[in-house]
């Protein structure tokens, strides 16, 4: 009871008060009328629950909390292919801005490379004797169109060896993407010459080559680009088919791996196809 309470602490026996008492008092009932070693136990044992159960809602909240703040949901919706990486990331970002200073320093004369991957891995010295490569993996023909007006070094180019598209299908249709390279084709000046590259074939039974689907879209792509270059004084358009089989497929010779890439030899045969298509322009 209260008055228990009260008389321990009168007769100097705190300890004994702070086990009847505060237990009771903090759970909402009254230990000093149950047995002495059955009270602390009770009253530690709903005291833990509880502190339990707080731990527990805390830990989930830091948790949760921890991943809406973070890429983690983002990361895992990507790799199970729900959602589609951003067109253009930190990645993107700093290759052009760090082809913005090269462009400053190209020679008069010199063959621009423009494009995403295949572009970027191209060893384009083994092309033309000046060259330089303003390649980005992952650039669509949004990103093009939006860097190339930076170049300067356009209007001095000998030629633009143009590789891009492949990465729009998943963002954009056939026909939008093919209005974004007709725009790129005329933000180069009409005196430079343009080697306007297909998009090479893939192995649509890999995992990550797209499927057939894919490879139809391609195709239809490749024949706009075609009709695009033919309508533009000085372009040739470089047909990448020569990499295929006889369905259609990316030769594995030529594959890296993944279905969509360039082995080495795969490249050998694309600088030669280019080699040639810049001797045919002078």
């Amino acid at each position: 009871s209260l008055a228990g309470c009260n008389q321990l602490k009168y007769n100097g026996k705190i300890w004994a008060a702070l086990v009847k008492c505060i237990p009771g008092t903090v759970l909402g009932y009254n230990v000093a009328r149950i047995a002495p070693g059955r009270g602390i136990a009770m009253a530690i044992g709903k005291l833990g629950r509880r502190v339990f159960w707080i731990y527990l809602a805390a830990v989930h909240g830091l948790v949760v909390f921890a991943l809406i703040k973070s890429n983690f949901v983002y990361l895992v919706l990507l790799n199970l292919g729900l959602t589609e990486p951003p067109e253009f990331g930190a990645f993107h970002q700093e290759l052009a801005a760090l082809h913005r200073r090269l462009d400053a320093n190209v020679r008069a004369g010199s063959v621009l490379f423009v494009g995403s991957s295949t572009i970027q891995g191209l060893n384009v010295a083994a092309v033309a004797e000046k060259a330089v490569n303003f390649g980005i993996g992952g650039d669509t023909t949004a990103g093009v169109a939006a860097r190339l007006p930076g170049y300067r070094s356009l209007a001095r180019a000998r030629a633009v060896v143009l590789g891009i598209g492949f990465n729009d299908l998943r963002y954009r249709s056939v026909r939008e993407t093919a209005a974004n390279y007709g725009a790129i084709l005329d933000a180069i000046p009409a005196a430079v010459a343009v080697l306007a590259v297909g998009l090479q074939p893939t192995n649509p039974s890999k995992p990550g080559a797209g499927g057939r689907r894919l490879a139809e879209r391609i195709d239809a792509l490749n024949r706009e680009i075609q009709r695009l270059c033919a309508a533009r004084p000085a372009c040739a358009y470089i047909d990448t088919g020569r990499l295929a089989d006889s369905t259609g497929r990316l030769q594995t010779r030529y594959d890296e791996g993944d279905g969509v890439h360039l082995s080495p030899l795969g490249y050998q045969m694309l600088t030669a196809m280019l080699r040639d298509a810049l001797a045919g322009i002078d």
